[in-house]
């Protein structure tokens, strides 16, 4: 007869890093959608605001300092939870293979963990290369 193992540790971290890829996802889709000004108020802002500084500086008047930025942002808390969680499911992924869980359940939520965490960092990067390379073609438009 073959005796019945727990898989209590790593359920949890399928569970966990399931939870944290998802919302992930999520979060990153529903933050594009989510409008934003158009740039030709951005702009005219920045525009203004250079102006007023440029006028104050000539007229020697000392301007305000600008108050700090949160030190902590949405997209930052999100990405550190998101982080959190996916780090988590690792980790209990580990304890249950080191408990002798099944392998496939710990080897896919750890799988899921890691890719919770990495998730905003090759967006980045796949954002970074969209860049470079459009930086590159408008520049051989120009030069070449």
């Amino acid at each position: 007869m073959k005796e019945h193992r727990s898989s209590r540790f790593s359920q949890i971290a399928f569970a966990l890093g399931a939870l944290a890829l998802l919302v992930c996802i999520v979060e990153f889709w529903v933050s594009a959608a989510a409008p934003s000004p158009a740039i030709e108020d951005v702009v005219a802002d920045k525009v203004v605001a250079i102006r007023d500084a440029t006028i104050d500086r000539l007229a020697g008047r000392t301007t305000e300092a600008v108050p700090a930025e949160q030190p902590w942002k949405h997209q930052q808390l999100f990405v550190a939870f998101t982080s959190f969680l996916g780090g988590l499911a690792i980790v209990l992924a580990g304890v249950g293979y080191s408990r002798k869980e099944p392998r496939r359940t710990c080897a896919v939520a750890a799988s899921l963990g890691l890719a919770a965490v990495v998730f905003p960092y090759v967006i980045g990067a796949i954002g970074a290369v969209v860049v470079i390379i459009a930086v590159g073609a408008v520049l051989s438009m120009f030069l070449g």
